[in-house]
């Protein structure tokens, strides 16, 4: 970081991504999002550190970002508001996604959002092509693809990774990868940083929960690709592991330490104070202003109202969707029998 403003910026994001995923996930517990909605606590290093080592613009000229719906961090980073985020969530008319796949981070392409496909691993894949067109018009710019451990154990994962790699795309892939007990379930390297030379790419391995570590080696990342060095892979260790990959590790949840990491947060905010970059009070102000931003978009996402029956079909094709025979227009007459299209 160049300063004392720059570091306070990154724990301004940070708190706020913190500050929604925890408003997220009492919205989950409450019933009033779909439990299998994703809420990031844990990520925010992850997120924040990466995303504020790229070039945010508002006019389609800067990099582009496809975060996960555990990274909300990015999504601020590149111009979001919680208010986007909390109607995207709560399936407002008025969300960026128009009430549709609430829990996917919303798509803006002028500020370089590349909301996530459903499909695991397909992002790459996607954010490939994304930045292969950067290159191929000489645009000065870098993509950046967050995906889970679980995601690179998918065909295209590895293919959109070995597409970058030998077209030599600004491409920066970060996988958020867990603990050697997580990991060993879907590869038997020490790390996935260690793959990275099976594509010929550069690499990196930190600590997931350190914000400025993961800064630097994303800083460092976008660096090379901008001089035509290509792809880099970027381990962040130590996230947040599921209970499903715990189960399929067969670990003992019980007897598994790494479940639920040390707060990237608060050792952040312990390391501005200790080094005499932020004072306490500073941090705490930062804190409450990103609890009330969100609490405030929250409170008035919570009252809008769902998308109106009318434009289930706006926005999903090119022009009027006419009436197309392979989904059903009225219940059947009898059996499973499609209803007439005519």
């Amino acid at each position: 970081m160049a300063g004392r403003d720059d570091a306070v910026d990154l724990y301004r994001a940070l708190a706020l991504h913190r500050a929604a995923a925890t408003r997220l996930k009492s919205l989950r517990d409450q019933g009033r999002v779909p439990a299998a909605i994703r809420c990031g606590r844990g990520y925010e290093a992850v997120s924040t550190g990466a995303a504020r080592a790229l070039r945010a613009a508002s006019d389609g000229s800067g990099d582009a970002v496809a975060p996960t719906p555990d990274n909300a961090g990015a999504f601020f980073v590149f111009g979001g508001t919680p208010l986007q985020f909390f109607r995207q969530h709560l399936a407002c008319g008025s969300a960026p996604g128009r009430g549709r796949e609430p829990g996917m981070c919303p798509i803006d392409v002028e500020r370089g959002l590349v909301g996530p496909a459903a499909l695991p691993g397909t992002m790459v894949e996607v954010m490939a092509g994304v930045t292969l067109a950067f290159r191929l018009r000489g645009e000065d710019r870098v993509g950046l693809v967050f995906s889970g451990e679980d995601e690179t154990s998918t065909s295209a994962w590895h293919e959109g990774t070995n597409f970058a790699a030998a077209r030599r795309c600004p491409l920066i892939v970060v996988v958020q990868a867990g603990t050697e007990t997580s990991t060993g379930v879907h590869t038997r390297a020490r790390g996935f940083a260690q793959k990275a030379a099976g594509y010929g790419v550069a690499s990196a391995s930190v600590d997931g929960g350190d914000v400025l570590a993961v800064h630097r080696a994303v800083e460092e990342a976008a660096a090379r690709a901008r001089s035509g060095q290509g792809a880099t892979l970027v381990e962040a260790r130590g996230c947040p592991v599921s209970r499903r990959a715990l189960r399929a590790a067969g670990a003992d949840r019980e007897r598994h330490p790494y479940e639920h990491p040390p707060d990237p947060a608060a050792r952040f905010r312990v390391r501005l104070i200790e080094e005499r970059i932020a004072r306490a009070s500073d941090l705490d102000e930062v804190e409450r202003r990103a609890r009330a931003a969100v609490r405030s978009a929250c409170e008035q996402a919570l009252g809008e109202s769902p998308p109106a029956d009318e434009y289930a079909l706006g926005g999903v094709y090119d022009g009027d969707p006419g009436t197309p025979p392979w989904y059903r227009l009225e219940p059947p007459e009898r059996g499973l029998a499609l209803a007439s299209t005519t």
